[in-house]
């Protein structure tokens, strides 16, 4: 006769991206004015819904039939088009009909709540992401494009094209792209070979880009060296490059070829040839490369989104498929493994969703003004975030699967797609190796890092929570131990500072995660709410603490991390929790 008391069957995920992630709405209540979160919350409940329900089908069908290259028309005449299954331009009325663009430049709303942040149009994005990662990347360069033509451009290209990027017609519509990537240069973007030539006003562009996703955008964005420009990436000017020319005809660009590719496979990617295209310059030629810095980080950014985004939906589909799937007398998430394996999972993805979403908060307040106090932790965060979330991404996808077993391998479940599509986040927008040698940038150039690491000091001494400041203090000697060890950069050589800023990205990454942890507790603390406390405890536990520790309190925690509501009963192991 067992004394162990039944288990309570738990609570059903809904099929429903919003409702069925408490921490993610706690992130959007705390973050967003109190008046523009009471008019996004609907918006954001909506889509939850519609990413689950409508776009995730879609997705399905975009990626079991991606789009593909009809190069002419029945009479031979080169016409270039690409043809998409009918579910990707569902998808694209979905995506910018909901506002992921459109929000942060509809007049209306700026006059009634002010500047409209980034945090609610990539919270949107953070739940369609969840469904499809391959458009989200359109969408991406849209938004990058919208930002360069806003910032950089002449009022007459402004005009003429910034109302149809913003747009949340899908009709009305023009997407926007950002070709960067050459044969020989690959990240070197300094060997750019693409020419740009002066033909009395006008510009034409001669030569080939090797990587060039949403290769059909109306609007692309190119990176070119005009004649006798330097060499290098000072030599290289900013470009709009129309797909359609004023009277109708198409801007000579080729699409020599589509990519196949592992995932992402829904949205288009393409090597092309510029065969003489009329371009029109974008600011100060000789800052091309400046310019294009702004959409390259933007888009490390939008990856990060992705990247969270993509954990998240693994994790749900996961414990989707244990609460039903039995093993050896019992269903699997009554394991202890599996258990502890999720729970852990849920800590990862809830601390880096976190940490994605202050790095933008950081980007509002570059874009409001802000830019000495918070352009250092943005620059030296969009690295550091866009590193540490694409190899997450990958990571969760991979554990999704094998908690599926050999389903989770099949095409008829949708970890194979999530792993498929995951593969590609730490590669767009730089490779690891490059987004340290940028964090390494930050801290030589401008010692961002002391900012970053006095910003997580102050979270941790402002912990008003006695038991919370106690949990907090591994954290702190960590502080203090990254800080001694980066003092002590100068002594290294260059190959081994590249090494140490490695060692630093991840525990630069660890110690703020935290920090932002333990502030949330703090906070939510003062409203009655524990589960944000416990989540602080597993994460110092994870990193900082006694792993056979962290393993046990895993296990222990799995049926609240898990609740929905996030109102489940706390563990036992967190009884000692007092409240300031």
């Amino acid at each position: 006769m067992s004394l162990e008391s039944p288990r309570q069957e738990p609570k059903p995920l809904p099929l429903d991206y919003y409702a069925a992630d408490p921490a993610f709405r706690r992130l959007m209540a705390s973050k967003l004015p109190e008046k523009l979160h009471a008019w996004a919350e609907p918006r954001f409940a909506k889509l939850g819904i519609r990413a689950a329900v409508e776009v995730d089908p879609l997705a399905i069908a975009a990626d079991r039939t991606p789009p593909r290259h009809v190069p002419y028309d029945p009479l031979g005449n080169r016409i270039d088009d690409i043809v998409y299954h009918p579910s990707y331009p569902e998808m694209v009325r979905i995506a910018y009909g909901s506002g992921l663009i459109s929000l942060g430049y509809d007049p209306a709303l700026g006059r009634e709540f002010g500047r409209i942040p980034h945090l609610l149009t990539f919270g949107l994005g953070y739940l369609f992401a969840q469904a499809e990662t391959g458009l989200y990347c359109p969408v991406c360069l849209t938004a990058g494009t919208a930002r360069l033509v806003a910032k950089f451009a002449s009022p007459d290209l402004q005009r003429r094209y910034l109302p149809r990027l913003t747009t949340p017609d899908a009709d009305q519509l023009w997407q926007g792209a950002m070709f960067l990537t050459e044969k020989a240069g690959g990240s070197d973007v300094g060997q750019t070979s693409l020419k740009a030539v002066q033909e009395g006003d006008a510009w034409r562009l001669w030569g080939e880009k090797w990587f060039c996703s949403n290769a059909d955008a109306d609007v692309m964005m190119v990176l070119a060296r005009p004649e006798g420009a330097v060499a290098g990436t000072r030599g290289l000017g900013l470009f709009l490059v129309p797909r359609t020319l004023e009277d109708g005809t198409r801007n000579p660009v080729r699409i020599n070829r589509l990519k196949d590719k592992l995932g992402v496979r829904s949205m288009p990617s393409a090597e092309m040839d510029f065969q003489g295209a009329v371009a029109y310059p974008v600011g100060d030629l000789s800052k091309g490369f400046l310019y294009m810095t702004e959409m390259l980080n933007l888009s490390r950014v939008f990856n990060s989104v992705a990247s969270v985004a993509l954990s998240r939906r693994a994790l749900f589909e996961a414990v989707r498929y244990v609460r039903d799937r039995s093993a050896f007398g019992k269903s699997v998430d009554q394991h202890a493994l599996a258990r502890e394996l999720l729970a852990g999972m849920i800590v990862e993805q809830e601390a880096s969703t976190k940490l994605v979403f202050q790095a933008i908060h950081h980007l509002d307040q570059v874009d409001a003004g802000m830019e000495s106090t918070d352009g250092p932790l943005l620059r030296i965060l969009t690295p550091m975030i866009k590193a540490h979330t694409g190899k997450l991404a990958v990571k969760h996808a991979s554990e999704a699967m094998e908690l599926h077993g050999g389903n989770g391998y099949i095409e008829d479940f949708v970890t194979a797609r999530l792993l498929r599509d995951a593969q590609v986040l730490p590669i767009w927008e730089g490779t690891t190796s490059i987004l340290i040698l940028d964090t390494l940038r930050a801290i030589l150039k401008e010692k961002a890092h002391e900012r970053l690491l006095a910003d997580c000091a102050r979270r941790l001494e402002r912990l008003a929570d006695p038991q919370l400041r106690e949990w907090a203090r591994p954290v702190e000697r960590a502080l203090l131990t990254l800080a001694s060890e980066v003092s002590a950069w100068d002594a290294l050589d260059p190959s081994r500072r590249e090494l140490a800023a490695k060692r630093f990205l991840e525990d630069a990454v660890a110690v703020t995660e935290a920090s932002l942890l333990f502030e949330a507790a703090d906070e939510a603390l003062t409203a009655g709410l524990a589960r944000d406390s416990l989540v602080a405890r597993l994460y110092a536990l994870m990193r900082f603490g006694d792993r056979r520790q962290a393993m046990d309190a895993l296990d222990d925690s799995y049926e609240t991390l898990v609740d929905p509501s996030g109102q489940a009963a706390m563990p036992p192991f967190m009884e000692a929790l007092t409240r300031a």
